[in-house]
């Protein structure tokens, strides 16, 4: 083998080593951009899903038992009464319900994603409730008060 042909090959070998690397680093930047983006869609229309509680709660004595499919990266949802003051112990939300930040629905952790119901909320023996996600699930069950919806936890 000949002195030239060793060092093309050196060359051949670098070059294809770094097509090889721009390729798995443009490929694995494309596949993490799909992955958030599919994470917004996915809270759009959890955000969509939840406008279900405005429709409940004008219709007195209405009920709608909800299973909630939470975004990927949720465990818990917390709903607050923007009416009255309180704790629920989650920061987020609390610094959120201190600020009187017009935002009573809340995924956890991170508590980044927030929503508004257009709809005054109320629960049976607190001014919140916090939901743990079963199997990514959420349950809950909705009751129209006319004018405001009653929000329980379902087993």
């Amino acid at each position: 083998m000949k002195k030239a042909q060793t060092v093309t090959q050196v060359f051949v070998f670098l070059f294809a080593l770094i097509v090889t690397s721009a390729v798995l680093l443009l490929g694995y930047n494309m596949i993490s951009g799909l992955m958030q983006n599919q994470q917004k869609v996915d809270i759009v229309m959890f955000e969509k899903e939840l406008s279900i509680i405005k429709e409940v709660s004008n219709e007195y004595g209405s009920l709608k038992n909800l299973d909630l499919l939470l975004p990927s990266g949720f465990s818990e949802m917390c709903f607050i009464d923007l009416r009255e003051e309180g704790s629920t112990g989650k920061s987020i939300v609390d610094n959120s319900w201190d600020s009187k930040v017009k935002k009573d629905i809340f995924l956890i952790p991170g508590g980044g994603v927030s929503f508004y119901s257009n709809a005054t909320l109320t629960f049976d023996n607190a001014n919140y409730l916090c939901v743990k996600a079963s199997g990514g699930k959420v349950k809950i069950a909705v009751e129209g008060k006319g004018g405001y919806a009653l929000i329980k936890e379902r087993p």
